[in-house]
């Protein structure tokens, strides 16, 4: 063991009650609490990001296929295509492509005993994935399709069921203009659910039936539908895969993303990405005056040791060496407890959801959510580590000023 490393453990781990024994305990706590932070933080920001967009397209798929209509809104009635049954085989082949459902939309009125309501219906089919959408079911069950005809089934949101004042097994009317015969046709229904995304645009603007009664309700057959909706294996080739789409589609038809459809609320998801950035170097900045301050008060209190470690022949660099040993072991000691309190939370959270959020419609979920990338508490543990590093510089333009005589008679 060198003589820096030897003083080092006995500075370090040393049961003398001392200011600077005070300081080396605040800075690794200091330090751990300024690493959990960065850790839970970033794993709620991912989280949130994740949580919405898995939201978005759970609601929706990942790429929307349909006719072309240049300054149709996202939230409106889509015109009929035809099905395509060869199209959907080719599109099942692509390698990405997890799925294929058709659907169709149609405006509507709801009518309750005492309310309504105008909504968008959204109609799909019995092969429908219902892996993702059962995730927002908060009452009741799952449409069960008909043989023949259509299923008189319906599920709305929370927010519809209590506007119309309406629970699972009411009876309520659809209402629907026919523009060719420019009559207004009613269909008698069942709610056999409710469902909650937070998503505000879905949850007062929409409800499911089965896409049989709005074929019937447009005097549609049975090859005509509103379009397709595309569920993707892997998310980060969702341009690739669109565009690979986008070839095989008839050219009067389009194929957009969900974040070309929605691009309001990825446009939001996105400023929290520059949000990322403006806390790191919040934290960052913490950190850094956490262990200068550390490391000034370390040095200024073993003046005296500095004296006469001089005074014995030892060089700055070797007196020095014992100050940035010493650094190093608060920082590893500070980001290994930082990483033990950041994880632990974000587990608990991440199980439990014991934080809840009050205002669910405005950040679009209920629960605080986690989401820890594999390459995130290496990066902070690590960048930690390097910021440490490159500080510890400092201890040198003081340690060379101080002369023997002076710091032996310090106090």
């Amino acid at each position: 063991m060198s003589l820096s490393s030897y003083i080092t453990k006995r500075v370090a781990f040393s049961n003398k009650k001392s200011f600077s024994s005070f300081i080396t305990k605040l800075s690794i706590v200091a330090t751990a609490l300024s690493v959990a932070t960065m850790i839970i933080s970033f794993a709620i920001l991912y989280g949130f990001q994740d949580a919405v967009s898995q939201k978005v397209f759970g609601f929706w798929g990942h790429i929307r296929i349909k006719g072309y209509e240049n300054t149709k809104s996202s939230i409106a009635e889509d015109n009929f295509i035809n099905k395509d049954e060869n199209l959907e085989a080719t599109v099942r082949q692509h390698n990405n492509v997890k799925s294929i459902n058709a659907y169709a939309t149609k405006s509507s009125i709801l009518s309750s005993k005492t309310e309504f309501d105008g909504l968008l219906m959204k109609g799909v089919e019995k092969n429908f994935d219902t892996s993702k959408f059962k995730t927002f079911l908060t009452s009741g069950k799952w449409i069960q399709f008909a043989d023949s005809g259509f299923s008189k089934e319906i599920i709305i949101s929370d927010y519809t069921a209590k506007l119309l004042k309406v629970t699972v097994g009411d009876k309520i009317i659809v209402y629907c203009f026919d523009a060719a015969s420019e009559k207004t046709r009613a269909k008698n229904v069942t709610i056999v659910g409710t469902f909650k995304t937070d998503i505000e645009e879905y949850d007062k603007q929409f409800f499911i039936c089965d896409i049989n009664l709005i074929r019937d309700l447009n005097f549609w057959d049975s090859t005509q539908i509103g379009g397709y909706e595309v569920y993707i294996k892997d998310l980060d080739q969702l341009d690739d895969t669109k565009t690979q789409l986008h070839k095989d589609i008839p050219h009067q038809w389009q194929s957009n993303t969900i974040k070309e459809e929605y691009s309001n609320i990825f446009d939001w998801l996105g400023l929290l990405d520059k949000n990322k950035y403006i806390f790191l170097i919040v934290m960052g900045t913490v950190a850094i005056v956490n262990l200068i301050t550390c490391l000034i008060i370390l040095v200024l209190e073993r003046i005296k040791m500095i004296g006469i470690l001089k005074s014995m022949g030892a060089s700055n660099n070797t007196i020095q060496s014992i100050f940035v040993k010493h650094t190093l072991l608060i920082t590893f000691l500070g980001t290994l407890l930082g990483v033990i309190i950041g994880l632990g939370l974000s587990y608990i959270q991440q199980q439990t959801g014991f934080i809840k959020l009050s205002n669910a419609e405005a950040y679009s979920i209920s629960t605080v959510p986690i989401k820890i990338l594999w390459w995130h508490i290496p990066a902070i543990s690590i960048g930690t580590m390097l910021v440490a590093t490159l500080i510890l510089t400092i201890p040198a333009f003081i340690i060379k000023k101080i002369k023997p005589v002076q710091a032996v008679r310090f106090d």
